[in-house]
């Protein structure tokens, strides 16, 4: 499947001291390919991963400012949770064996009220990852 968008629409700020990328959220985020994201609103895999939010990717459009209620899955530790996606933005486009062409979305979720404990432990698991080299 060959890429035919020209990649990344959204702007990242510059790198934190204490690892991750700060952003506008505050926090530093981590990448977090080994955490599962389930949701029975959308398809998406989890990409990064904060005390607050996190981005997800998904061929499918995620409406700015609704509500998705998903889990976090790392080994047998799962987090239920929701939050407010916050904004949307067109990651690239491929062309299918068939000729179509299909859009990837990356989207920002700021996490809700719905925040159990065990995130936090989840996102140190993130953050130990990416300081290993493992992430």
């Amino acid at each position: 499947m060959a890429e035919t968008g020209s990649g990344d629409t959204s702007t990242r700020p510059a790198s934190a001291g204490s690892g991750g990328v700060l952003e506008r959220r505050g926090q530093p985020r981590y990448p977090a390919r080994s955490i599962g994201f389930r949701s029975s609103q959308i398809q998406a895999s989890l990409i990064d991963l904060s005390r607050d939010g996190l981005a997800i990717e998904s061929l499918e459009h995620p409406p700015i400012g609704g509500t998705l209620v998903f889990a976090l899955e790392q080994g047998a530790t799962r987090a239920d949770a929701d939050g407010e996606v916050c904004w949307c933005n067109l990651k690239r486009t491929y062309r299918t064996a068939e000729g179509d062409v299909v859009a990837v979305y990356r989207a920002g979720i700021r996490l809700g009220q719905k925040r159990p404990p065990v995130l936090d432990s989840i996102t140190r698991a993130a953050k130990l990852a990416w300081v290993a080299g493992t992430a």
